[in-house]
Parts: C-alpha cells; sequence; structure tokens
C-alpha cells in the first residue's frame, strides 16, 4: 500500500536556473510506503535521488507535522549525486553542479525547511555521461565518466582528468566500452567500481546474452566478482563488508571481497531502472 505525496512547489529547494524545456512537467504524481515518513522521522534522515528520463533532482523528507515532503527541481539528464559539507553534488547531462545550503544551524525557511539549496558553481563537463560520484579526501569530487570508461576529477582547463581506468580498458575513447558506473569509497579514496562488462570495443557491453558484470578493487586491478548482472552502487560498510545492486536481477548483494561470492540481502523489483539514490542525513 502506498501514500499518495504532493510535492510542493517550493519546498527544500530553490528553483533550478534556467527555465525547463517545453513540455517538461512542473510536478509529478509520487507514491510513498506507508511507513516511509515514520522511518525518516525515527531517523531523523532524508534523501535525495534522480531520474535521468525525466531529468529530475527530487529531494524527500518530512514535514513538522510528519507528513513526507518532496521537492522536484528540473536538471537534464540528472544522474550522479552527493551529500557532502553541508552541500549537494549533481551531475547532468554536461555539467557538474554544486548546490550549497544557504541556511544557518538551526535556521529554519518558511517555518518548516532546516535545509535550502542554491545552485552555486557549475562545472562544464560536456556529455562524458556521468553515473555516480562521491568526494575524495580533500573535498573534490570523483566521478564514474561512463561514455570515457574510467574515473575521473574535474580540471581546470579539460573537460576532465581521468585518475583510473579498468585493466582491461586500452585506451581512453568516447566509446562507453564496458558501462562503468558504480563507485565506493573507502577513506577518501576510490575503492570499488562496477562496470556492466569487460568488453573492450565500443558499445561492446550491450548484446545477448547480457555480459557478465563485475566488481574491480580500483587499488591493485582486481576483479573481485564476474558473478553480476548488470551491477550497480557498490558500498562499503563501516564493518568492511561490501553491498553492491545486482540490478539485472533485482538483487541487493553482499559480495565477499576475496572470494567474490555473491550473498542476496533483498530482491528489490524495478532496481534495473537508471535511477541514482543517495541516503544522506540532512539534519
Amino acid at each position: 500500500m502506498t501514500d499518495q505525496v504532493s510535492p510542493p512547489v517550493h519546498a527544500g529547494a530553490s528553483q533550478t536556473p534556467g527555465v525547463p524545456p517545453e513540455g517538461v512537467p512542473q510536478e509529478t504524481k509520487i507514491g510513498a510506503s506507508r511507513g516511509l515518513a515514520a522511518w525518516l522521522t525515527r531517523h531523523k534522515t532524508s534523501f535525495a535521488f534522480t531520474s535521468y528520463q525525466s531529468g529530475r533532482l527530487l529531494l524527500t523528507g518530512t514535514m513538522p507535522d510528519g507528513t513526507i515532503s518532496v521537492n522536484q527541481q528540473h536538471f537534464g539528464r540528472a544522474m550522479g549525486v552527493c551529500w557532502d559539507r553541508d552541500g549537494l553534488w549533481l551531475a547532468t547531462r554536461a555539467h557538474l553542479w554544486r548546490l550549497e545550503n544557504i541556511l544557518k544551524a538551526g535556521e529554519i525557511a518558511e517555518g518548516r525547511f532546516d535545509v535550502s539549496l542554491m545552485a552555486r558553481t557549475m562545472y562544464v563537463t560536456g556529455d562524458i555521461d556521468v553515473h555516480e560520484l562521491s568526494v575524495d579526501q580533500t573535498g573534490n569530487p570523483v566521478f564514474v565518466n561512463t561514455a570515457y570508461s574510467c574515473l575521473a576529477k574535474l580540471d581546470p582547463i579539460h573537460s576532465f582528468k581521468p585518475i583510473w581506468k579498468p585493466p582491461f580498458i586500452s585506451e581512453l575513447a568516447h566509446e562507453d566500452r564496458c558501462h562503468m558506473n558504480g563507485l565506493g569509497m573507502l577513506a577518501g579514496k576510490p575503492k570499488y567500481v562496477t562496470t556492466v562488462s569487460q568488453t573492450d570495443v565500443a558499445d561492446g557491453w550491450h548484446g545477448r546474452p547480457l555480459p557478465k558484470g563485475v566488481l574491480i578493487d580500483v587499488e591493485d586491478d582486481r576483479i573481485v566478482s564476474d558473478r553480476l548482472l548488470m551491477p550497480h552502487s557498490p558500498r562499503l560498510a563501516d564493518d568492511g563488508r561490501v553491498y553492491a545492486v545486482d540490478s539485472g536481477r533485482g538483487y541487493v548483494v553482499e559480495v565477499n571481497p576475496q572470494t567474490g561470492n555473491c550473498v542476496i540481502l533483498h530482491f528489490a523489483p524495478g532496481s534495473s531502472a537508471a535511477w541514482h539514490c543517495l541516503a544522506s542525513t540532512l539534519w
């Protein structure tokens, strides 16, 4: 069962600079599980997620009366998102945005919102299809450059600065050879990435049957597991456990970093949809 949520027009984030293209709806109907509001309130958390097909950044939290608040803003092909230092990094079609929380600690906007995000900095990357991103120990963004099959950082002159590529990728080319998509960090450094295949030709990850997806240890260029189907979003827990989304099968799994064995934790129908989500404590 779900509750219908009416997204407020001005809630928790400012309007995005620029005018959305014609035909882009300003509001959508959103359903939420009945237990979500209580869970968010109990854990004092909120979360942001993106939908690249509709080009939206959505911020979700709870109102003072305990109901769910959803704010949606238009960003063309919104993809990777990361909360850091009281602000949000967001990757879009050809840009990397930095949205800052303009509220001081303890300040409340409109009597309801303790976070108000404003777009303050925009970096032009070109169309490199950034899927996931995080920040390193210096606070600078590290992102999955899917189009060029590498991890990258911002560069003051060029579209990006490559910092790592899988061992099976022979050269950097705008060809999306393996569909690298996920990034997991450890102590401010890239630790794991996921790719849909180990192919080294343009769009080689397409085809039937679907190729074996892999989890790669960035530190030693080691294939940790090739037992995944369209893997996404590797994550490390504080106790060292490694998790990933086996989106081709619809599972959330735990991966043994030594053996590569995968243990199914949860079946999540619809997890193969290209949604990139971040759960963050915002207050």
